[in-house]
């Protein structure tokens, strides 16, 4: 770590970020290695937030404590079912809305929805969660905050939003058998609105449904008969 801090000092960087994933199993070496990164100055600062392995492993207290000590600001952001286009599927385990596109666009008939179609949720384009991202960095902001609205939308709308923008109409139904989840799951964005008073949803549902529509159709062309 000390021989990166070198390379990194001789860059002379205008922002250092590091990124997240410190820890696999323990964060035993952090402090070590956080007193390396700590020697980097950047023009406009060190920030850090943390990877998927950081939060299996240990818990955001202990790691915000050891940034906190080494002077380096640690922001932990939570972002609610974001959305966009270049998804890479996953299966089963891809998210709603990239799933609900591709399902629609190849052709299902019935697109079939898990749970009752009742379950609400809050959708943010990327693009506006890296808005977000950049606004509170740039804002100075250090702790932990939600990315996100309040607005939320039922997977029965969603899905009808979707066959309508997509020209199609096919049958839709629900399958109980399967987890819906949550009955709401939407954010509270007021802390985010007063970090970076900037922040707005500038893609909205409806055109970020559409640009995830083309990008589909473009990448993968539609499979419908």
């Amino acid at each position: 770590m000390r021989r990166y801090a070198e390379e990194v000092i001789a860059l002379e960087p205008d922002l250092f970020v590091l990124t997240g994933d410190y820890v696999t199993n323990t964060s035993a070496f952090l402090p070590d290695c956080l007193e390396e990164m700590a020697r980097v100055r950047a023009r406009y600062g060190t920030f850090a937030v943390l990877g998927n392995h950081d939060h299996w492993y240990v818990p955001p207290g202990e790691l915000t404590a050891l940034f906190r000590e080494s002077g380096i600001p640690l922001t932990i952001v939570r972002p609610f079912n974001i959305y966009g286009e270049r998804y890479a599927w996953v299966g089963n385990a891809s998210q709603a809305i990239p799933m609900l596109v591709k399902k629609v666009l190849d052709g299902d008939d019935p697109v079939v929805i898990w749970g009752s179609g009742a379950q609400k949720r809050n959708y943010l384009h990327a693009i506006d969660c890296a808005d977000a991202m950049a606004g509170l960095v740039e804002s100075g902001f250090v702790g932990t905050v939600n990315i996100g609205t309040e607005e939320t939308v039922t997977l029965q709308e969603l899905v009808e939003t979707i066959c309508r923008l997509a020209g199609k109409r096919p049958r839709i139904v629900t399958d109980r058998s399967k987890p819906e989840g949550r009955r709401i799951k939407s954010a509270d964005a007021s802390l985010l609105r007063r970090s970076y008073p900037g922040f707005q949803r500038n893609i909205t549902l409806e055109a970020g449904l559409k640009r995830m529509l083309g990008w589909y159709e473009n990448t993968f062309g539609s499979r419908a008969a």
